[in-house]
């Protein structure tokens, strides 16, 4: 218990600043609300958050309209092909029909970027026969590759059922 009793006194001798220290208060810093604003650089248009915000809503705007542009031309192949589903079953009625729709050249607006980064509004061609020819040159290959196959298979060796070659001595 004397111990205890020794060391509180020890410590709190410690604890108290000594007549010869100098102790001086720490000073917060004053708020001064009149203080002038330091000048800030002037910052570049593209660099503001609200111009920064307005160029991603202006790609995304461009977005959605080539969007809305591949949708229409989806839209509008496939009135094609409806269309020509209706040229079919007229065509079981009668012998001589007439089309049941008309096609000319038509387009749907796109917006491109040029390397400089600004947006061009302009249209696209719709390809609306693209199908048709890339159907036909599939068939006129398939037709080339299958006179080739004939023509080996005739001057090829005989198979039997099997698969195998069959020698005639």
């Amino acid at each position: 218990m004397r111990r205890i009793k020794a060391r509180r006194k020890y410590l709190s001798k410690q604890s108290t600043p000594s007549k010869r220290s100098l102790q001086l208060p720490i000073r917060q810093p004053q708020q001064n609300k009149n203080a002038i604003q330091p000048i800030q650089p002037q910052l570049l248009h593209e660099d503001t958050p609200q111009r920064a915000t307005g160029w991603q809503r202006l790609a995304a705007q461009a977005q959605r309209i080539n969007q809305m542009a591949a949708e229409l031309e989806d839209a509008i192949l496939e009135l094609k092909a409806i269309a020509s589903e209706v040229n079919c079953d007229r065509l079981v009625d009668k012998n001589h029909v007439k089309s049941s729709c008309e096609y000319f050249k038509t387009s749907v607006p796109c917006v491109k970027r040029k390397q400089a980064g600004t947006f061009v509004l302009t249209t696209r061609q719709v390809d609306l026969f693209r199908a048709e020819r890339e159907a036909a040159q599939l068939a006129n290959t398939l037709r080339s590759l299958a006179k080739k196959r004939r023509k080996l298979m005739s001057t090829s060796p005989q198979r039997n059922k099997l698969g195998f070659l069959s020698l005639h001595i």
